[in-house]
């Protein structure tokens, strides 16, 4: 049996070793920062939320318009209810979505997104409380409280809308 040249296999080994954890620290290097890539996705998140609340603004204020004229059928509220309620449920799956991400996000996002989780309570209820006005219990129309209730949510959606502004968003 042959004797083993133990420098040849240490500089083998060595070599493996050196060029082997650089080959394996490229593709780390040239994978996307994950943090990154958060903050992309939550600019993204932030920038339809604001989408979402300039919708139920917009619908908010054509209720409060058609609430001032008793003639206005109810298939005419309905309409702006449908796209009120979908902007609203969307806006809480994209906090949601968000909630996990919190930590990485910037300073700026982050006090973007602690400022519209409490807003959106607000367009949640409201959104709830146009409803009810629509359809109480009692039947018809609930002409005062869908008013006083729609412009509640407009100036709710409005606000958060306003939390998340162009410019603050990356």
């Amino acid at each position: 049996m042959r004797p083993v040249n133990f420098s040849l296999a240490g500089a083998l080994a060595g070599s493996l070793l050196v060029f082997g954890s650089v080959a394996m620290a490229a593709p780390a290097a040239s994978a996307p920062n994950p943090s990154a890539k958060d903050q992309r996705v939550a600019a993204n998140l932030l920038k339809d939320i604001r989408m979402d609340a300039r919708t139920i603004d917009t619908h908010a204020r054509r209720i409060v318009a058609m609430s001032g004229d008793k003639t206005t059928k109810w298939h005419a509220f309905d309409k702006q209810w449908n796209e009120i309620k979908p902007s609203e449920e969307d806006m809480q799956l994209k906090l949601d979505r968000l909630q996990p991400m919190r930590a990485s996000l910037s300073p700026a996002e982050q006090k973007e997104f602690d400022a519209v989780s409490p807003l959106y309570h607000g367009v949640a209820v409201n959104t709830h409380d146009v409803r009810a006005a629509l359809n109480p219990p009692a039947g018809g129309i609930e002409w005062a409280a869908l008013r006083q209730r729609s412009r509640a949510l407009a100036k709710d959606s409005m606000e958060l809308g306003e939390a998340v502004t162009p410019a603050k968003m990356s």
